[in-house]
């Protein structure tokens, strides 16, 4: 385990630190409990710091944009295990990745008009391209039942449809509903190819698995992950992908956050900390009334005191925890939020206020602390540069 008060005395906060050998444990665990010919995705959306510590621990990298790309790209990141994905998929970007790159492992198809995007480009460029046709949930992402039928019907020798990707949300744990989609995916699929007479030769699913934050939260995850596996054999005789999503990073990542100022008036004790919800997405805002797992340092003891913490935000809306029952607080105290190794860093409100971008911090297998990135001004980019 790392020696936090060494790291937060050496990087200062506010801090993100992403412990990779909580990581590659994670991710071993996860692929002990699918059969062997399940492997698992990971999306970078949900943490783009850490895609190089796990190239070997994983199957292949979900990327959503370009600027996802070019991460994974400047990491070293095996072009081969990238799929390109994505419900906006720019011309520029699409061309430059064709004409540049011949080994990317796959592109989605998410509409017809991406479809003819990609056929465009691979004859432009003389390549052929490796397609995973996303079937839509009934939300925007991905094509309809006839658009996915007609796109096996008639594409040309250069375009490979390899499989099927299938995602409809996040933070399921309704192992009814998952068995239900799977189900569909199942009987679709075969008609599909039984209509066709074409073969779907890959299965990428995202059940959108959950991840608990909360104290007042409770999950069987070995039975999840159990009934998950059973449900997915019915596709034994294909390659099956699993995206996770937020599953496999969450619990690596942890938030420093010290307390900078306090105050009390008629309505309790106020801590104002040098975060927030510019950073802690999953706490902040209609998640303050609940109670998110944490680590306070020093470990003093004392009677306990009711506080609640405020962000730096200048905004009412900014509360990481309302009502919280603690030892007393002093200046300099740190919280350490645990869980937040999947979006709290690419997804908060980070140009709020014009606050610096956190540090980010990796704890790598040799058990030492690398930072990977310094705190980083945001006030210019707010800055109007007339």
């Amino acid at each position: 385990m790392p020696d936090y008060a060494k790291i937060v005395s050496e990087f200062g906060t506010p801090l993100y630190l992403f412990d990779i050998n909580v990581l590659s444990d994670r991710i071993a665990y996860l692929n002990s409990k699918f059969s062997d010919n399940t492997a698992l995705v990971y999306a970078v959306k949900a943490n783009s710091f850490i895609p190089k510590e796990i190239e070997n621990d994983v199957a292949r990298f979900e990327i959503c944009s370009k600027g996802e790309f070019d991460i994974c790209n400047s990491l070293g990141i095996n072009r081969n295990k990238m799929v390109i994905s994505g419900v906006y998929k720019d011309r520029p970007s699409i061309e430059e990745m064709i004409s540049k790159y011949s080994d990317v492992l796959k592109y989605t198809v998410e509409s017809l008009n991406q479809y003819e995007l990609l056929k465009e480009m691979a004859n432009r460029y003389n390549r052929t391209l490796h397609l995973l046709i996303r079937l839509t949930s009934g939300n925007q992402f991905g094509v309809n039942k006839e658009e996915f039928r007609q796109i096996i019907k008639e594409h040309p020798v250069n375009i490979i449809i390899d499989g099927i990707e299938y995602f409809s949300g996040t933070q399921k744990y309704s192992l009814k509903k998952i068995a239900r989609e799977i189900g569909n995916l199942y009987e679709f699929v075969t008609e599909v190819e039984q209509e066709t007479g074409f073969s779907l030769g890959e299965i990428e699913y995202g059940p959108g698995a959950p991840v608990f934050y909360f104290k007042d939260e409770s999950f069987d995850e070995e039975e999840y992950l159990s009934e998950l596996n059973a449900q997915l054999s019915v596709f034994k005789d294909k390659k099956v992908y699993i995206e996770l999503g937020r599953s496999i990073a969450a619990g690596c990542g942890t938030y420093f956050t010290s307390v900078v100022d306090m105050k009390t008036n008629k309505n309790g004790n106020f801590v104002i900390l040098d975060g927030g919800i510019n950073h802690l997405v999953y706490y902040g805002q209609t998640m303050a009334m609940r109670i998110p797992y944490f680590d306070l340092y020093p470990d003093r003891k004392g009677d306990e005191e009711t506080y609640t913490l405020y962000g730096s935000l200048c905004t009412v809306n900014d509360i990481i925890v309302k009502s919280i029952n603690v030892r007393k607080l002093m200046l300099g105290d740190i919280f350490a939020f645990k869980n937040v190794g999947a979006y709290s860093v690419t997804e908060g409100i980070s140009l709020f206020l014009s606050r610096d971008l956190p540090k980010v911090v990796l704890y790598n297998r040799n058990k030492s602390a690398t930072m990977v990135r310094d705190f980083t001004k945001t006030s210019n980019i707010n800055y109007p540069n007339y």
